[in-house]
């Protein structure tokens, strides 16, 4: 059973998370759309899978993205979705550490303060960002 000072915690996250996804579904559909507009191919059915990968390549820097949505690519709006998916459980345990600091739970908040940063850590240390 929820506690009573629980179920505002338990609606924020609901709200974080289901933000993220529908924010993340509907920027990699504007992607796919674009994507679509910009390799004719892909409407005549006429494109081989080499043809396909090979125009799909994944940028490895945020400038490159910026890059890629400037010119109106599509693989880079959709990259920019695909990074608001994977950023949504990270803001969740962010909201989740603010809401046990101001509850004042010491212990909770470390806990999530130390998850956090291993999140984070790994974003970094992955050559994520």
């Amino acid at each position: 059973m929820v506690k009573r000072e629980e179920a505002p915690l338990a609606t924020i996250i609901s709200w974080v998370l289901r933000t993220g996804v529908a924010l993340s579904c509907l920027v990699i559909g504007v992607g796919l759309v674009l994507l679509f507009v910009h390799q004719p191919g892909y409407r005549s059915g006429r494109v081989s899978y080499r043809m396909a990968i090979g125009s799909f390549h994944s940028s490895h820097s945020i400038g490159a993205v910026v890059h890629e949505i400037a010119r109106g690519d599509g693989a880079g709006v959709i990259m920019v979705g695909l990074a608001i998916l994977l950023a949504t459980p990270v803001v969740r345990v962010g909201v989740s550490l603010v809401e046990f600091a101001w509850q004042r739970d010491l212990r909770m908040a470390l806990i999530t303060g130390l998850v956090l940063v291993i999140l984070v850590g790994s974003i970094f240390l992955g050559g994520v960002v």
